[in-house]
């Protein structure tokens, strides 16, 4: 022997992840002489062992030992013995057995390894051998294979788990090119791929079988077939000769460990199958009673044993309670296995279980039961209709604490609700939840409809917190379908109900979206008023969750107001909580305070808050959570900034929520997303580009009831075809918008409708009169937004009009830059121009304000007037049939005075004794 890997296979194929395992595996090769891989078939332990043996450099000689037609004590001695045949022949034939002088063959090579592969069959006999060789030969290490560990003294034991997903891809990847050459992971496959790894749970076996069937399926059918009804075990089949029986499928790789079974084990693995997803041993012992007199707990402990049924710990218990689950393959061959009465009975007691557990407990279970309540659901619907709805409601309720709204919960919900059940106020809850699920993708009309029909159930019993919840949600409805007048009666019914259940942190979260309602339709005061008295009761009773976020709300109120002092106050108060710090909160909290920020005029630390807020909640996993909703506006927050350092442009932000709500019902984002996209071409002026998304934009929007929302699309795109010259339907656009923000009451709105008509027509224009109309649309639109405490309409147009406004800057300042002492300013008689000694001619006929001073000064200057005029003077000169007051003129001369500096031309000005005067040291002549 003198070969290093006596008898041990040649290593063929590469051997894909596993890195943990072979660094773990290879530890306890230096602290124990037996170690044992476990786990169930498919999992590559034999893989993985003689991967270690080929590899090792640590022993002198390794020696494989295959026993897998092994079943007696005899036939494993003779499989050891034939491995080992050329010591034996040298070794004298003295000895008082066969296990001890197979002992003393082993102890005769030293510092060896011996892998004994597939011991699951003869685990007791293997035992009993293994115990004295580990004692006559000390020197030789064991590592062994097999479904269950030999519980010998000094045993380590690996139990494999399957791979991790991107090794799995891998995996698929690799043996599909086994047997297709060209295959190769792209767009067009991967997320197939990653969907069959994760249907699989990543066992090898299952992926490699899987996998060697796109020589004539696509990943996407090799899925469906995997998915689809009847299963798919037959799918996994591996046509080949030099693959053992058993590994040529799933089925005969499972039947071959169902076969060592006891008759209780497969009685409880059969059972076990008509659990979804994991389960609790309550639950266990509940479903899977048998006739015989053991134990189910104990059962099921065997079958972990033996790699057939996996545990793990229940996320989020604090007593640490385990819960078992089996693998896909596992459970539907176990379900091949279980028998039809056997099966009527087993799913009869799943639904009966988890519809008492549902009712008993005083608050629902983990998320883990929702795939267990979702299946006994499906069982129960027309054979017992009212078990169903009441599983229906505790499944909606799983899944939306999970997942956040899915059609999975409308799905469920919609089948309940046509079972025929006589309990009035349980189908209230069911069309509540229902008209839960509509609102979430829009569907606005068919939620008032079901919140109506629950109502007018919820009458026909003592059901008082139901009709307040019902009315909360009608006026949720009512306010995103762009009716928030319409939305006051629902609210104000609900809170009273509310207040007379003393329902504290129903009447908070009442008073919160009145206060929002309030505050859409302009009542600042009321809606101040609202979110005090939701603070004072959120302190009163302690509910600090909900003290923090009226807080933030309140925050968000405050800073559109210009009330930014209040604002930064509320949001501190906010959190200072010690609840605050919850992170559903965090992201919550940043959100806000970018907004903040961003009003403030500080980018930079808006960006950054934005930012944090979106990496929280991407970190946290929440894009399929009620809180993942968030996400959308964190990612609209970010495309409104443009001067920040970070790589990722705006288009990119929304680019992104395009991606992610495509494939949703998730109108509103998807339109606001493209609006969105629009306004960044407009800066761009793309223009061509711009009017395609609002079209589209425009078609989606129709299919919404948000007024508001349908209003404010069309806004923009009128922009986009006036600038793109299509002023003809920009003022059919402009006059539907105009009409939307009459029915809402919107005035404030309504006054900005012509703005964006004006802007178009500027926006698709060039030359310095464009964009100095443009100035005074941001500068009328700041003003006006001043007047009514609401600026985020003027924000956005210097956002839209950047380039251009940044365009007329450069001209300003080369012009202030061309102008010095000695040098010529020659102005026009009436101030509406003026040219520099370069020769630029600046065409001021659009400002009236500064062509009326300029002219003023100049008169004076050429009248050899110096003390110079104060602001009163220059705040009524040359307004004809125009009577100002005097803080209006005030205002007009400073607005002029700021347009100067905004130039780069103020030190033109200086001060004389009464007032300004033009610079006595500029040569000044009239512009004829």
């Amino acid at each position: 022997m003198s070969s290093q890997k006596y008898n041990l296979p040649r290593r063929r194929k590469r051997f894909i992840g596993r890195a943990r395992e072979m660094s773990l595996l290879d530890q306890c090769m230096q602290e124990a002489p037996l170690v044992t891989i476990a786990g169930t078939g498919g999992m590559g332990k034999t893989r993985l062992a003689m991967n270690y043996a080929a590899s090792t450099e640590r022993f002198e000689q390794v020696v494989m030992v295959d026993v897998a037609k092994a079943r007696t004590l005899d036939e494993f001695l003779t499989g050891v013995t034939e491995a080992l045949e050329p010591v034996l022949e040298a070794m004298p034939g003295a000895g008082s057995g066969r296990i001890e002088r197979l002992g003393h063959a082993l102890a005769s090579l030293g510092d060896s390894l011996i892998l004994v592969d597939n011991l699951e069959q003869v685990v007791d006999p293997a035992a009993h051998a293994m115990r004295q060789w580990l004692e006559i030969a000390p020197e030789v290490s064991f590592l062994a294979t097999s479904r269950e560990a030999l519980r010998l003294r000094g045993e380590r034991l690996i139990r494999l788990s399957p791979l991790p997903e991107d090794e799995a891809v891998e995996l698929f990847a690799h043996r599909a090119r086994q047997v297709r050459p060209e295959f190769d992971l792209d767009e067009t496959n991967r997320a197939a791929v990653a969907e069959i790894v994760r249907y699989l749970d990543a066992v090898p076996l299952a992926v490699e079988l899987a996998a060697a069937r796109v020589n004539v399926v696509a990943p996407a059918d090799i899925l469906e077939r995997l998915t689809g009804e009847g299963g798919g075990l037959h799918t996994l089949i591996r046509k080949t000769r030099h693959a053992t029986v058993r590994h040529q499928s799933m089925h005969a790789t499972l039947y071959w460990s169902w076969e060592l079974l006891e008759p209780e084990e497969r009685e409880v693995l059969a059972g076990a199958s008509v659990f979804r997803g994991s389960f609790d041993l309550p639950a266990a012992e509940a479903v899977l009673e048998t006739d015989a007199p053991v134990w189910v707990g104990d059962v099921l402990e065997s079958l972990v044993d033996k790699s057939l049924v996996v545990t793990r710990r229940a996320p989020g218990s604090k007593r640490g309670a385990l819960r078992f689950q089996l693998f896909a393959t596992t459970r539907e061959f176990a379900d091949t296995m279980l028998e039809g009465e056997r099966r009527d009975e087993l799913e009869r007691r799943h639904a009966r279980y988890f519809a008492e557990r549902l009712a008993n407990s005083k608050k629902l279970r983990r998320a883990e039961d929702l795939a267990n309540v979702e299946k006994a659901f499906w069982a129960s619907l027309g054979t017992d209709d009212a078990t169903a709805a009441r599983l229906a409601l505790g499944a909606y309720r799983l899944r939306r604490a999970r997942d956040g709204h899915s059609s999975r919960q409308l799905e469920v919900v919609d089948a309940a609700l046509g079972g025929a059940f006589d309990d009035p106020k349980l189908r209230a809850k069911l069309l509540g939840a229902r008209a839960r699920c509509y609102y979430a993708e829009g569907r606005y009309t068919e939620a008032l409809a079901d919140v109506d029909a629950g109502l007018d159930a919820a009458a026909q019993v003592d059901a008082t917190a139901r009709r307040a919840h019902l009315l909360y949600r009608k006026g949720t409805v009512l306010r995103a379908a762009g009716k928030p007048s319409a939305a006051r009666q629902p609210l104000r019914e609900a809170l009273e109900l509310a207040d007379s259940l003393r329902d504290a942190p129903a009447i908070v979260k009442m008073r919160q979206i009145r206060a929002i309602v309030d505050y859409e339709l302009g009542d600042f005061d009321s809606a101040a008023a609202e979110l005090a008295h939701a603070l004072e009761l959120a302190r009163r009773h302690a509910i600090e969750a909900l003290e923090a976020r009226v807080l933030v709300d309140l925050c968000r109120c405050q800073v559109p107001t210009g009330d930014l002092e209040s604002a930064a106050h509320s949001l501190d108060g906010a959190r200072s909580i010690d609840t605050a710090a919850a992170p559903r909160f965090q992201m919550r909290w940043l959100e806000a305070h970018g907004e903040l920020e961003w009003y403030r005029g500080h980018n930079k630390r808006a960006y950054e808050s934005f930012r944090r807020a979106l990496d929280y909640a991407s970190k946290e996993d929440w894009s399929k959570t009620s809180a993942g909703r968030r996400l959308n506006p964190l990612r609209f927050g970010l495309s409104a900034l443009d001067a920040t350092d970070d790589e990722t442009s705006p288009e990119a932000y929304l680019r992104t929520v395009l991606q992610t709500v495509w494939d949703t019902e998730d109108i509103p984002d998807r339109v606001q997303a493209r609006t969105r996209l629009a306004i960044i071409h407009l800066r761009r002026g793309e223009f061509r580009e711009a009017v395609r998304l609002m079209r589209l934009a425009t078609g989606e929007v129709d299919a919404l009831e948000s007024g508001r929302l349908r209003a404010h699309v069309r806004c923009w795109a009128a922009v986009a075809e006036a600038a793109l010259g299509g002023r003809e339907r920009a003022e059919r656009l402009l006059d539907e918008a105009r009409a939307g923000f009459e029915e809402l009451g919107a005035r404030a709105l309504l006054d900005d409708v012509a703005y964006f008509l004006r802007a178009g027509d500027c926006l698709g224009q060039e030359g310095h009169a464009s964009a100095l109309e443009l100035d005074d649309i941001v500068e009328d639109l700041s003003t006006r937004a001043k007047e009514r405490r609401f600026q985020p309409q003027a924000r956005i147009w210097r956002w839209v009009c950047y380039d251009h406004l940044l365009e007329l800057a450069e001209l300003f300042e080369s012009a202030a830059n061309s102008i010095a002492p000695q040098e010529g300013l020659m102005v026009a008689r009436d101030g509406s121009a003026f040219r520099l000694p370069d020769g630029e001619h600046v065409d001021l006929s659009s400002r009236q304000a500064l062509s009326l001073i300029l002219a003023e000064l100049a008169r004076r200057r050429a009248a050899g007037e110096d003390d110079g005029i104060s602001v009163d003077a220059l705040s009524q000169v040359g307004w004809p049939d125009e009577k100002l007051t005097k803080s209006a003129g005030s205002s007009r001369v400073y607005t002029a005075i700021r347009t100067l500096r905004t130039m780069g031309l103020d030190g033109i000005l200086l001060t004389g004794r009464e007032g300004y005067v033009l610079d006595p040291e500029l040569d000044f002549a009239w512009l004829e």
